[in-house]
């Protein structure tokens, strides 16, 4: 599986294919895959007597005479003997998109490239002009879709200082004409904070929770964590609606604007609306329990009696939020851009019925596709 505590994703087959026909040319004699298993895993038995894996995750030395430790932190100096300036073709996916780890995996790149090697990169696409000035590698038409967030939304380039028809063609298969190289759902003009665990729903998924927010016999409603809802909604309709959020940008202009701080004690909620909510949503920053545990814990002291809970989450955490919440999932599965939620890991937990969650979220997830899991590799799940 893949491990994203160390910051594993998997590419889609469609991706796979792609570098696995770039590795495989006759021209080459040797190949290093810097940080991508899946690639060395997908390519046939007999193709991989060229190539050699350069990776931290240990899992992949078993068995593997192919498999070289690699610490992107390390010196360069550490990196094999017997690699350094003779591949023709390095491959490498950076576990952080941040220019410093990107520094890291072009000094080694450079160690290991013969003269006249092939470079190819997969980051973010809002590295272009970082990689083009200390690479000189330009992004390909093919958009390459892994299971992050910014790759199943298309924000991720294959980055390549060679040219090659392969590389021309578009993904049609994972981005069909029209969809590739698109951004997540803003808000109101403003773009989601990663840093704060901000992810912003699909707008079919906003329409329903807008919709719920509406009520009209609804009097006060507390949105907590989830500002996108709250600007999706028409001006008129905030008026009952309050907006509990630690990033103070949504404060300017903004009079229905509390600071709230899921860390902070209960008691610093505003008095105001202790007890007078009868609806609360919560979108928590974290699927841990420890988050969800402060957000129960805030959700009740804002509950009216009689209110409306809803919670979204990871599907994971159906048993304890239905024990600790009395709140089940809705038919519809919502769509955000953490990739949870873009694979249709995501879940709308509710304490009531509403004839709006019992319909199926058709747009985001066509039938059958809701509720799949991330490519995985040989067997294996990516970490």
């Amino acid at each position: 599986e893949e491990d994203t505590s160390l910051r594993q994703y998997w590419y889609s087959a469609s991706t796979l294919r792609l570098l696995c026909d770039l590795c495989s040319r006759e021209d080459l004699k040797c190949v290093a895959l810097l940080s991508t298993p899946s690639i060395f895993y997908a390519l046939p038995p007999e193709a991989r007597s060229k190539v050699w894996l350069l990776e931290f995750d240990r899992r992949w030395e078993t068995g593997n005479d192919r498999f070289a430790f690699f610490d992107f932190n390390a010196p360069v100096e550490e990196l094999p003997q017997h690699l350094r300036g003779v591949c023709d073709l390095i491959v490498a996916d950076p576990p952080h998109i941040n220019v410093a780890t990107l520094e890291r995996y072009v000094e080694a790149m450079r160690m290991l490239r013969a003269p006249g090697g092939r470079l190819l990169l997969t980051t973010a696409v809002d590295n272009e002009q970082w990689v083009a000035g200390e690479l000189g590698a330009f992004p390909a038409a093919f958009v390459p879709k892994i299971s992050l967030a910014l790759g199943v939304l298309g924000r991720y380039r294959i980055f390549s200082t060679f040219r090659d028809g392969a590389l021309t063609a578009k993904n049609e298969e994972d981005f069909p004409a029209g969809s590739a190289g698109g951004s997540a759902e803003n808000s109101d003009g403003a773009e989601e904070d990663t840093s704060l665990r901000q992810y912003w729903y699909s707008a079919s998924t906003l329409r329903l929770l807008c919709d719920l927010c509406s009520r009209e016999d609804l009097k006060c409603v507390a949105l907590l964590s989830t500002p996108s809802i709250f600007y999706a909604l028409p001006p008129e309709a905030r008026s009952k609606v309050w907006l509990l959020e630690f990033d103070r940008r949504w404060e300017t202009g903004n009079d229905r604007f509390a600071f709230f701080d899921f860390n902070a004690p209960v008691e610093e909620l505003p008095q105001h609306l202790r007890g007078v909510c009868d609806l609360i949503v919560a979108d928590p920053p974290h699927i841990n329990v420890a988050t969800l545990e402060r957000y129960v814990e805030a959700m009740r002291m804002l509950r009216a009696p009689g209110g409306r809970l809803l919670l979204t989450t990871a599907v994971d955490n159906e048993q304890w939020v239905a024990g600790e919440l009395g709140a089940f999932p809705a038919a519809f599965v919502p769509k955000i851009s953490l990739a949870l939620g873009v694979l249709g890991r995501y879940r709308i937990f509710s304490t009531f019925r509403d004839g709006a969650l019992t319909a199926k979220n058709e747009e985001d997830f066509p039938a059958g596709s809701a509720g799949g899991s991330a490519e995985n590799s040989d067997g294996a799940e990516e970490d």
